[in-house]
This record gives structure tokens, sequence and C-alpha cells, in this order.
């Protein structure tokens, strides 16, 4: 069994965490280092800042997976609307997409879009 045990009172810092397969009382490296640090000690230290450029692309992807999702439902829509079977089938595929699920594909990316953060912060701090 693997215990994680914080070492904040240890060591002063909140994201610091020992993983060990029994608890015990160890002193902690965290305090000298902001990075992961997993050796001898078996410590492991969270970083307490996202990495801007990731935080970019993986926003950069929920934007389009926002509008993807949105294009899609209409195309069923307006498949349905003008009854253009192309534009309600995705392929060879004999399935058709159903009306109520193109507008459930319009109200996901809509509200996926709007769930977007605009800032760099990270979700640990939310």
């Amino acid at each position: 069994m693997v215990h994680a045990v914080s070492l904040a009172g240890v060591a002063g810092r909140a994201d610091c965490y020992l993983y060990m397969p029994t608890p015990c009382h160890v002193e902690s490296s965290c305090a000298s280092s902001p990075t992961a640090s997993l050796g001898k000690s078996n410590t492991a230290c969270v970083k307490d800042r996202s990495d801007p450029r990731l935080v970019k692309q993986l926003s950069i992807f929920a934007s389009s997976a926002a509008v993807f999702s949105v294009v899609v439902g209409l195309s069923g829509l307006a498949g349905w609307k003008f009854h253009i079977v192309s534009l309600t089938r995705w392929g060879s595929v004999p399935a058709t997409m159903a009306a109520n699920t193109a507008g459930c594909f319009v109200l996901i990316g809509v509200s996926a879009w709007l769930l977007r953060k605009k800032d760099n912060q990270s979700f640990a701090r939310a």
C-alpha cells in the first residue's frame, strides 16, 4: 500500500509530498528544490506554476474542439433542414445523425467555447 504524506509542516511548503510504502517521519528536500526530484529520499515536489506554452497549446486544442463540435452539429441540422443526406451521414456509414443529436453537438460546442479560460491560471490554484 502506498501512502502520500504531506510534508507541509516539515518543509514549510504545501506542494511537497512523500510517497512511501509505509508512513514514517522523513525530512524533506522539497524546500530546496522547486522541481520534481525523485531520488534516495523518495520525495516528489510538485511545481506550483504551469507551463505557459503547454497551456497555450491546450487552449488552442479546446477552442478548435469546440468549433469542430459546432460545425458538425450545424452541418447535421442543415442536412435535416434542406434534406441533404450527405450532411446527415458521415462517410459511408449507414447510420444517420439524428436532429436532436446534431442540436446537442451545437450546444456542447457552445458551452465548451464559453468555458474556455482566457488567463494562464493553473487549475491547482482555482
